[in-house]
């Protein structure tokens, strides 16, 4: 808790780590900010801005699972290859603020130093699904999917932005939503709202946010979905305020 983690290729790297609780730090200016695999891990209350990925979340033999709640996540999506024992010089690599399924030095895809005198076999590297199925790792998280805003309108109590999800059957899920100033991800935690899925998947949700919490309104927002065994998905794509 409470440090800053800058210029890295990785800020701070989990590997098969489980149960670590990641809070009130800062990471900046690193390829990924965080790079995790392992189960329960909660990431909250960081501020994470700057790196090219925020939070590389990666699979592993066994299922990662990552609970990303409630942290500042902004302005990332940068040109940064570092690429030591960790982060990415793929200069084609899929960056944003939580992204799924990137590669470690462990994975065949992955693109940079694995180490210092490591030459791994060729064919003892792990394969990301859908290179080599059956034989790879799948989606971490359950490759559960972002929530889609639909619309965020201005009403009589303040701001209300509603949406829909697609997951297992039947469960519960908490949204989280955020109001962003530029093109930030999660700028400013809004608020929360617990929903459920019918016997297909689909479910719907709304959340009024006090107009006395906005010194002045966001530019956009976005949200992401948690399920109840603690995984959340990657950011829904941004929708402006509509009068």
């Amino acid at each position: 808790m409470s440090n800053r983690f800058e210029g890295y290729s990785d800020g701070l790297q989990i590997n098969w780590g489980h149960r670590n609780y990641i809070a009130a730090n800062i990471f900046t200016n690193n390829t990924f900010g965080l790079s995790l695999s392992g189960a329960g891990n909660v990431i909250a209350g960081n501020v994470i801005y700057g790196n090219a990925v925020g939070i590389a979340v990666r699979p592993a033999p066994d299922m990662t699972m990552a609970w990303i709640s409630r942290n500042a996540i902004y302005n990332n999506g940068q040109k940064i290859e570092r690429c030591f024992a960790g982060g990415s010089c793929d200069p084609d690599i899929r960056k944003g603020g939580i992204v799924f399924g990137m590669p470690s030095a462990e994975h065949e895809r992955y693109v940079g130093k694995r180490g210092i005198g490591v030459a791994p076999a060729p064919g003892t590297l792990a394969k990301i699904c859908p290179d080599g199925a059956p034989n790879c790792q799948a989606p971490p998280n359950g490759g559960l999917a972002a929530p889609t805003l639909e619309h965020a309108r201005k009403s009589a109590n303040g701001v209300t932005v509603q949406g829909a999800l697609r997951g297992k059957p039947l469960s519960r899920f908490t949204v989280e939503v955020f109001g962003n100033r530029a093109s930030g991800n999660s700028e400013i935690f809004l608020g929360d709202v617990v929903t459920m899925s019918d016997t297909e998947g689909n479910g719907k949700f709304a959340l009024t946010v006090d107009a006395s919490k906005f010194a002045a309104l966001p530019v956009s927002f976005t949200a992401t979905l948690t399920s109840a065994d603690g995984a959340t998905s990657e950011f829904s794509q941004p929708i402006t305020l509509s009068e």
